[in-house]
């Protein structure tokens, strides 16, 4: 044993882990086994995020697709179950010369919506299949010509489809052109004019339904 050192094969004991014990199968499985654990709840945690996020933007892009997207009689009937049957009921509705099958596909049902001040949202201004809107997004031929001149009454026609006319086969069959003719031949003969102007959008959800004080506010002395 020269210079003191021992000659003895058997290792030497010390408080550190020998080569062994560092490879330690179970060790390691279990170090595996949690890092697949963690990996598989970050997996599901990003998935449920990015399921929940494409859920809920597709329900208000449909929304928003329905909102913006224009709809003609012809299409919401066609939609439907024996499309060409029910284009035949509705047909007699109309007086001979709109009795075409083929026209109804521009008979404006519901126009394309836009953001709106007050009301939320209301037809595009421009020509809607055969549907005027003027530039105050109102069912019309004419424009709201401020100031109001003198001797004219005005009548804004607030409401869903049926004051829209949804389905009319021209401007001259609405409710509110009616109606107008018909007040202006008996009021006509005093001097006096009658603008019916229609203030109306289809489906309850996108109004032009709120109060005529907010409608009437958007124009200059409108009565």
């Amino acid at each position: 044993m020269p210079y003191g050192f021992p000659t003895s094969d058997r290792p030497c004991i010390t408080g550190r882990k020998t080569v062994d014990d560092q490879k330690n199968p179970i060790a390691i499985s279990e170090a595996r086994l949690a890092i697949l654990i963690y990996a598989l709840a970050a997996g599901i945690l990003f998935a449920g995020f990015f399921v929940g996020r494409y859920t809920a933007l597709a329900y208000y892009k449909k929304q928003i697709k329905s909102i913006t997207s224009a709809y003609t009689l012809g299409h919401q009937l066609k939609n439907k179950k024996n499309g060409d049957e029910q284009i035949a009921e509705v047909l007699p509705a109309y007086y001979p010369e709109s009795r075409d099958a083929e026209a109804i596909n521009s008979y404006s049902w519901s126009p394309p919506n836009m953001p709106t001040p007050f009301v939320g949202s209301a037809p595009v201004p421009g020509e809607q299949d055969n549907a005027a809107i003027n530039k105050l997004q109102f069912r019309s031929k004419k424009e709201v010509v401020t100031p109001k001149p003198s001797g004219v009454y005005r009548i804004f026609l607030t409401g869903g489809s049926t004051a829209y006319s949804s389905g009319a086969p021209s401007e001259d069959r609405t409710i509110g052109a009616y109606l107008e003719r018909k007040l202006n031949e008996k009021l006509g003969q005093n001097g006096k004019t009658v603008e019916v102007f229609t203030v109306a959008n289809p489906a309850c959800l996108r109004p032009m339904n709120a109060p005529p004080s907010r409608i009437c506010c958007r124009t200059s002395n409108p009565t």
